[in-house]
C-alpha cells in the first residue's frame, strides 16, 4: 500500500498557486459612493458610518441628499475618500465637501459623466434623439470615407 501511494505521481505534484486579490476599493467611512437606485440614483454622497454588513449611513449636503441608511447593492464606489471622523456632524461634511474639493474630483470621474449623459439623453425629446441618430449616420459615413482613402493611398501598388 505505501508503495502505491509513493509511485502514484499524482499526489506528489505541488498545487498550483492561486492568485490573492486584493480590493483597492473598501467600504470605508469617508468614502464617496454613487447612488445607483431609488429616489436619488446618480447622486453622489459620503459614507458616514457603516450600520452592518449589508447597509452604510450616506449624507451629501451639497447634492440635498440627506442623511440615510442605504444598502450597499444599490451603491457604487468610488476611488475618492474624504478625510472624516466616523458619524461626523452635517456641518463638518460639509466643511470636508468644500475644503476637499470632492464634487469636484466627483465630477471628473467616469461614472459621473456616464450618469450625466444619460440623464441627458433621458430627459431629451423624440426629435432630439431622432437628430443624434442622424448626426451618429452621418459621422460613420464620413469616418468609413476617410478609412477607405487611407486604405487606398497606403495599398503598395503593382510592379509590372
Amino acid at each position: 500500500m505505501l508503495c502505491f501511494i509513493l509511485s502514484d505521481y499524482s499526489l506528489l505534484r505541488k498545487k498550483p498557486k492561486i492568485p490573492i486579490m486584493v480590493a483597492h476599493k473598501l467600504v470605508e467611512v469617508g468614502r464617496v459612493v454613487q447612488i445607483k437606485r431609488g429616489p436619488l440614483k446618480n447622486k453622489s454622497a459620503i459614507i458616514v458610518d457603516i450600520v452592518d454588513q449589508n447597509t452604510i449611513l450616506v449624507q451629501n449636503p451639497e447634492q440635498n441628499v440627506s442623511r440615510q441608511v442605504v444598502n450597499l447593492k444599490s451603491i457604487a464606489l468610488t476611488d475618492i475618500v474624504a478625510k472624516i471622523n466616523r458619524a461626523a456632524s452635517s456641518s463638518s461634511i460639509r466643511k470636508a465637501f468644500k475644503e476637499q474639493g470632492i464634487n469636484q474630483k466627483y465630477q471628473g470621474t467616469a461614472n459621473a459623466r456616464k450618469s450625466n449623459l444619460a440623464s441627458v439623453f433621458s430627459n431629451s425629446t423624440d426629435f432630439e434623439r431622432f437628430q443624434l441618430q442622424r448626426a451618429r449616420r452621418i459621422r460613420r459615413a464620413i469616418v468609413k470615407k476617410a478609412g477607405k482613402s487611407k486604405q487606398i493611398a497606403e495599398k503598395p501598388k503593382a510592379k509590372k
